[in-house]
């Protein structure tokens, strides 16, 4: 960053609001030797890029079991077929957003957005689905939106982008 580095403007986020704001470096380089100095000034997580989906999740469901004043969970499935039928068996109103990968193996994102959209629980409760794919041309865009799905996110994951998403839904 041209004026200050990544350290010096989380000393400056903590100044102005505290620690309410979980702050996460998103770096190319090795973070090891300035881990300390960071972790002093108060950032919360670091990820290195590129941006793998694993780690996102990962860092994802660190960030939320650590707030404790935060409700939520975060479920990963292997495969679309195990997404819906984890999400036909789960209480009503258990999930409120979901992040559906396109390209899976046993059944497609289109065709596990069809079968969640068709179940019960989600005529009680629309639930935002997002699709996640390394396709990210205009027409798979609206071939997401045509399946259902609110939002389109192209991978490899813009940090900037999956937070104003996950601000405006949740």
């Amino acid at each position: 960053m041209p004026e200050m580095d990544g350290i010096e403007t989380t000393r400056q986020i903590r100044k102005r609001v505290g620690n309410d704001v979980t702050i996460i470096i998103l770096s190319a380089y090795d973070y090891s030797e300035i881990e300390a100095e960071a972790r002093e000034a108060g950032v919360d997580e670091f990820i290195a890029k590129s941006l793998f989906r694993s780690r996102l999740t990962a860092t994802l469901k660190n960030i939320i079991e650590g707030k404790s004043n935060k409700e939520a969970n975060i479920e990963t499935a292997e495969n679309e077929k195990e997404a819906v039928e984890k999400f036909a068996n789960a209480p009503s109103g258990f999930y409120d957003l979901i992040f559906m990968d396109i390209h899976m193996p046993v059944m497609n994102g289109y065709e596990a957005t069809a079968a969640i959209r068709s179940h019960r629980k989600y005529r009680e409760k629309q639930i935002p689905i997002i699709a996640m794919t390394a396709n990210a041309f205009a027409e798979d865009v609206v071939m997401a939106k045509n399946a259902g799905m609110k939002e389109h996110i192209a991978k490899p994951l813009e940090m900037n982008r999956l937070c104003e998403i996950m601000q405006r839904y949740l």
